[in-house]
């Protein structure tokens, strides 16, 4: 009869403390290394949507204030940049502004008896309205304005105007937008600054939307 020899071994197929300890470490790893690499990226697309918005609406904005030269009345004496002038200053979308209001009785003091019927959002059929990527409200609507009572949500759009007092005064118009580490209504992503408006050098870090003499 042949001798038993014994090995030693543990035939058993399952899995020691040790490598369950081990393979639960490289999961952690690399779990906190892909997560906030992929919110990075996701983010950092949500900014280029904005971007995009900002170039798409800045054009809408531009065709709104020549449709309006184009209708004044023989003594108006309004040019193109009063009417961008009018969208400035503001966020995109904020009450009381002609990006999204234009009742009967509003009107510039360059075309007094000539009131302004209609606001750039109602140049732009809905379903082509951009939204803002990091809330999904369209641009135009009202709730997607900042109400200065809360930290405001990234992506917001605000048409900042600076004068350049030159031989001849131009106006320069750029988009500055909210960030997700924005604290205030006025701090804006990146190098855009702070402000209202941020300084010209800042302002040039967000989206052109024109350079107007006044």
């Amino acid at each position: 009869m042949a001798p038993v020899t014994k090995t030693g071994r543990n035939d058993s197929s399952g899995f020691t403390l040790l490598e369950i300890i081990l393979v639960t470490g490289i999961i952690l790893v690399l779990v906190a290394v892909i997560v906030p690499q992929a919110i990075r990226i996701n983010t950092s697309s949500k900014y280029n949507l904005v971007q995009q918005a900002a170039a798409e609406i800045g054009k809408w904005g531009i065709e709104w204030g020549e449709r309006n030269l184009e209708s004044q009345n023989a003594d108006d004496t309004c040019v193109l940049n009063d009417y961008i002038s009018s969208l400035s200053d503001v966020y995109v979308g904020e009450d009381n502004t002609h990006w999204v209001d234009a009742p009967d009785e509003s009107s510039l003091s360059c075309r007094p008896d000539n009131p302004l019927l209609y606001s750039v959002a109602e140049m732009v059929d809905s379903a082509r309205q951009p939204r803002n990527p990091f809330t999904g409200l369209s641009y135009f609507s009202k709730n997607d304005g900042y109400e200065g009572e809360s930290r405001p949500p990234a992506g917001l759009l605000y048409l900042a105007r600076r004068e350049q007092n030159t031989t001849t005064p131009t106006h320069h118009y750029y988009f500055v937008y909210t960030g997700t580490d924005s604290v205030g209504a006025t701090d804006w992503y990146a190098g855009m600054g702070a402000g209202d408006p941020p300084e010209l050098e800042n302002m040039k870090n967000g989206i052109f939307m024109s350079r107007l003499v006044q």
